[in-house]
Parts: structure tokens; C-alpha cells; sequence
């Protein structure tokens, strides 16, 4: 039987063996390889398993160690899927093909094609997400708090032929009502005061990348732009493992299945 697994520390409570035994109904093993070393998870994958799920802290060491690298893992600077080939071990990301997906079901299509999409947060999802929408042929901004760190992402994608605009923290309402997409992968919320009166307009699209303790809330939104539509982190979540679990395992997941893990 083929056997698949998660490598992380800590992934005790991760939600991801359920989404995989839900999505093939129990036909493959999905085991968790919670190691504080990476070597030494790394050395296990590659003795016992076909392909994995990387999540913290092995992101980054994960897309290093790997032979052969998606395109998007290139730009992004991280693997979150490892899969042993005859060729060797290939990485990819799905936390970026899982926003492309949410991108293409949101507009349909190509219709998403010149749209303004800002991203706030420079950690992992948000790379992730700005290469998502840089490579669906948005038209990209980032925020977060430590400019520095927006900056140097955005000066590393300058010499892949990408670019995206580094916004500072304090025009995040400007930009937050300005973008017809907006992606929140920030832990936080980005503000401490709202403003006194709703934003004339706000963003079709807002992507938030956290279920555990989003940032925002229907009510929340009903404050700041009632016509915005909210797609939570659950829904992130779900694409990010249908796409990822497809490119494990060479077969699609019933992605009804997992989806109702998640309710």
C-alpha cells in the first residue's frame, strides 16, 4: 500500500489526516511524522513514504533539500509537498495553487486578469498568495509590518520578472478599500482603531488565511464594507489540500468529503 505522511513540530492537532482519510476514504495510510529535527524527518520520508505534506518550521528546509522545484516553490523560496520520483525528490506549493484555485472559482476563468489584489503579510501564505495572484496576471501590492521584510520579497521577485508595490502599515484602510481582492495571511489584526465611518467602497474578494482565530468577522465586515465577500480559512484550507493531496498522490480527492471534515 502506498503510504503518505505530514512532516512538522508540533502537527499533533493538525487537522490534515482527516482531510486526507476523508478525500480517498481510507484506501492510503496518512501518518504523522512529528520530528523536531528535519534531517531526521527527511530521512524517514524518504524510507517510508511516497509523498508528504511539509508544514512549520520545515517549509523553507524542505524546498531546499529538494532536486527538482515547481516554479511557483521558486519564487516563493518554500515547499509545503515533497514527492519521490525516479528523477528524485520534486517539491511544489499548495498554498499557491490552492489561491490560484480560489482566485479562478471567485471570478471564473480568466476573468481575475488585471485586477488589483493586495496581500497583507510577508510571512510563508503570504508569498505564497502574491505569487497565487502575480501568476494568475493580477496586479499585486503588499503590506506588513516590518516594511524591510515586503521590501526585500518584492526585491527578490524584481529578478524573477515579477514585481509587485510595498505599501507601509498605516495606508492599509486606503489600500484595503481600494483593491478588488484582498488576501489577509497576517496572525493579527493590522489596526487598533476602525475608522469612524464605513469605507465608501471596499474589496469584491477578501481571502482570509487563518481558521483557527481570524482576523475578520461578519460583523466585522457589515463595519468597514457590507459588500464585501468573505472567504474564510476554512476554504483556503480545502483547496490548499485538494490541490496538494492531488499532486501526492496522482489522484483527485472527493473534495465533498473533506469539505464537510471542516464543518
Amino acid at each position: 500500500m502506498q503510504r503518505f505522511g505530514l512532516l512538522g513540530y508540533p502537527i499533533a492537532h493538525s487537522l490534515s489526516p482527516s482531510l486526507f482519510k476523508a478525500g480517498y476514504d481510507g484506501r492510503y495510510d496518512y501518518e504523522l511524522v512529528e520530528q523536531e529535527d528535519f534531517d531526521t524527518a527527511w530521512r524517514i520520508f524518504l524510507k517510508r513514504y511516497q509523498a508528504v505534506n511539509v508544514t512549520a518550521p520545515f517549509k523553507e528546509l524542505a524546498f531546499e533539500k529538494a532536486k527538482i522545484r515547481s516554479r511557483e516553490c521558486e519564487l516563493i523560496g518554500a515547499a509545503n509537498i515533497l514527492v519521490q520520483t525516479p528523477k528524485g525528490v520534486s517539491a511544489w506549493n499548495s498554498d499557491c495553487t490552492g489561491v490560484a484555485a480560489l482566485l479562478k472559482k471567485a471570478f471564473g476563468g480568466d476573468h481575475f486578469l488585471d485586477r488589483s489584489c493586495l496581500v497583507v503579510g510577508a510571512g510563508g501564505a503570504g508569498k505564497a498568495a502574491a505569487v497565487a495572484a502575480l501568476t494568475c496576471g493580477m496586479k499585486v501590492s503588499m503590506i506588513n509590518r516590518s516594511l524591510s521584510r515586503a521590501l526585500d520579497y518584492s526585491h527578490r521577485l524584481a529578478l524573477s520578472s515579477k514585481s509587485l508595490t510595498v505599501l507601509p502599515a498605516e495606508q492599509f484602510f486606503k489600500a484595503f478599500g481600494e483593491a478588488e481582492v484582498v488576501i489577509y495571511t497576517a496572525s493579527a489584526p493590522l489596526w487598533t482603531v476602525l475608522p469612524e465611518e464605513p469605507l465608501a467602497r471596499g474589496p469584491k474578494i477578501l481571502i482570509e488565511a487563518n481558521y483557527r482565530n481570524p482576523s475578520f468577522s461578519v460583523e466585522l465586515l457589515s463595519r468597514i464594507c457590507a459588500e464585501t465577500e468573505l472567504i474564510r480559512g476554512e476554504e483556503w484550507l480545502l483547496m490548499q489540500a485538494v490541490t496538494g493531496y492531488s499532486l501526492m498522490t496522482g489522484r483527485n480527492p472527493d473534495s465533498a468529503a473533506m469539505a464537510a471534515v471542516l464543518k
